[in-house]
């Protein structure tokens, strides 16, 4: 993940030579239109096809079988959704600005920034396949 940051980071600057702060933060979209978290969130953006990848916590226990989250991770598999587990809960949360945890995360969006996301996907050698929850 630390790669990967760094990509962003780099891509970042690179975008934004020659403007001011202000122009920069004006361009980016806000993370509430790139991200959903959540189960129930999460399963809306697949169910409407809006997903582009899911992010499953890492820190889950082996025995949680949220009956949702395993049709969520199901319904991902089936329509070839890439599903990374990465991050803890507590991280998922600091991605999406909140003091909660969260267990999933999708993202909709990755406009001006296809390049890190596709490093992301490769990095975490997702291939297609759909992680079990308490794997």
């Amino acid at each position: 993940m630390a790669r990967l940051a760094q990509l962003a980071l780099e891509r970042e600057r690179t975008a934004n030579a020659g403007q001011t702060e202000e122009q920069a933060t004006a361009e980016r979209k806000p993370a509430g239109k790139r991200v959903v978290a959540g189960v129930r969130e999460c399963n809306r953006a697949v169910a409407r096809g809006k997903a582009l990848a899911v992010v499953l916590a890492n820190d889950l226990a082996k025995s949680f079988e949220e009956p949702k989250l395993v049709s969520l991770l199901q319904q991902a598999d089936s329509l070839n959704i890439p599903v990374v587990k990465a991050l803890t809960r507590a991280e998922i949360g600091q991605t999406i600005a909140k003091d909660v945890t969260a267990t999933v995360l999708v993202v909709l969006d990755v406009e001006g920034a296809e390049d890190v996301f596709g490093e992301f996907l490769r990095i975490t050698d997702t291939g297609r396949a759909a992680p079990s929850v308490g794997a």
